[in-house]
């Protein structure tokens, strides 16, 4: 049962073994690989209830903290290959947009999963993996902001019905940072403690020290190596939050309910993302096993699942056209 989330380590090990035996710009096939495999998965296979496992034994959580170790390997071997003079900029390329493609999307969904671990070595391998993307404070904004304001206009990582990615990508960026900020800004001053308490703080010198260190080690290709590849995951990541509250709003005074999430039903591309698509039972029990999530009756359901509408929406005038009708009709419902 526990195997069935395994199939992100195959998008992983393929860009090894690609650029292995198949050449320098082969790593590119499993950047294609990576959305028509997650959407071939949505629609072949219809949106169903698929069995839920209560199960919370230790294969399922090694699956998951295993990926890290691993993602984290491969970013650094592929650091190394793309430091050496002899390297052409198609592998660098292919490279940065693979590793990037990865952590961004299978590397963020067992950060994110780590992150709302009450575990503290658990919390530490999920600090490690978003190391690996330069997004070491999402930890911070995610779990203490985003949980607590999801669904408001207090939340930069909900995007607002009309707003398209392009324009949610850099208002989120600054939002998530600020609040971060002014979350541990607040604790330390509670606290009675200075700057070097301050976990963003400490998060900007480790990134410094981290940059600096692969740039006297590999040298400046292995630095802009990580830049890319941190960006493209970074816009992965981002992407899945422009979709997963977008046009989505409740009042000031409304809890957050089950109807503030999109939702995807499809047991493959769940299997395939660790259940990323019961998104309202996540929000409903954050610390749960990925394995053990529910999907909830009567919830609002993305049109393509999460791959297919993560697509859609980078084409603004189509990802409108087919989600702000959706939004007005969950609009028009009343609260219960």
């Amino acid at each position: 049962m526990s195997l069935r989330y395994s199939g992100a380590f195959a998008f992983l090990f393929s860009i090894p073994l690609l650029f292995a035996f198949a050449g320098a710009g082969a790593a590119l096939a499993t950047v294609i690989a990576v959305p028509l495999v997650l959407i071939g998965a949505e629609f072949l296979w219809p949106a169903r209830e698929a069995p839920v496992s209560v199960d919370i034994g230790q294969l399922f959580r090694i699956l998951a903290i295993f990926y890290i170790p691993c993602q984290l390997a491969v970013t650094l071997w592929a650091a190394f290959i793309v430091a050496r003079v002899d390297t052409s900029a198609l592998a660098f390329v292919s490279l940065a947009l693979a590793t990037g493609i990865t952590m961004g999307v299978f590397g963020m969904l067992v950060a994110h999963e780590m992150i709302h671990s009450r575990d503290r070595v658990e919390n530490t391998l999920g600090v490690l993996m978003l190391t690996g993307m330069s997004y070491r404070h999402f930890r911070i904004a995610h779990v203490h902001g985003h949980h607590r304001y999801a669904a408001t206009p207090r939340d930069p990582a909900t995007a607002r019905k009309g707003e398209s990615y392009y324009a949610f990508l850099p208002r989120t960026l600054a939002g998530q940072f600020t609040d971060a900020w002014r979350f541990e800004a607040g604790r330390c001053q509670r606290a009675g403690s200075g700057i070097l308490a301050n976990r963003v703080f400490r998060d900007l010198l480790v990134m410094l020290a981290l940059y600096a260190l692969l740039w006297a080690a590999l040298g400046q290709r292995a630095v802009a190596f990580l830049a890319i590849e941190s960006a493209v995951a970074i816009m992965a990541l981002e992407l899945f939050n422009y979709v997963a509250h977008y046009g989505l709003v409740r009042a000031p005074d409304e809890a957050f309910t089950d109807r503030h999430s999109w939702n995807a039903s499809h047991p493959v591309g769940n299997a395939l993302l660790f259940n990323m698509g019961r998104h309202s039972d996540h929000h409903r029990r954050a610390a749960a096993p990925y394995q053990t999530l529910q999907p909830v009756a009567n919830t609002p359901e993305l049109p393509a699942g999460y791959a297919g509408s993560m697509l859609m929406a980078l084409i603004p005038p189509l990802w409108r056209r087919v989600m702000d009708r959706r939004v007005g009709e969950l609009r028009a419902q009343p609260a219960e």
